[in-house]
């Protein structure tokens, strides 16, 4: 697995492979998978892939305060292995902001204890 900043290719490669979990979450907020990939890829400060033997398998980065992740069932059933050096990514990611959200259902209760193993509240 390695990780890189993002380019905008990127979000052809993941929107068709999106997790089920992501794909409601983007469709509740009125939007289709490639352009939620490609505007937070545009729209963000920083972004990073996470890929998979050179294939991208996931998307996250930081939009003004809002940390987001978007991925394949690839990169979630790596998900515990991937905790430790998630945390890192937070803690880069927030640098000197005094606080960092994300903003998800209240249904998707896999990602909800995904955020609070990496010590969100």
């Amino acid at each position: 697995m390695t990780i890189r900043p993002s380019e905008l290719d990127d979000a052809r490669a993941i929107a068709p492979h999106l997790d089920d979990a992501d794909l409601a979450e983007i469709a509740a907020m009125g939007h289709e998978p490639m352009d939620a990939l490609y505007d937070g890829i545009r729209l963000s400060t920083v972004s990073w892939t996470v890929c998979q033997r050179g294939e991208p398998i996931g998307v996250f980065g930081l939009a003004g305060s809002i940390v987001w992740l978007l991925a394949t069932p690839r990169l979630r059933s790596l998900r515990r292995g991937l905790v430790q050096e998630a945390r890192w990514w937070v803690d880069e990611i927030q640098g000197d902001l005094p606080v960092i959200r994300n903003i998800i259902d209240s249904r998707q209760v896999k990602n909800i204890r995904w955020l609070r193993a990496l010590g969100f509240t």
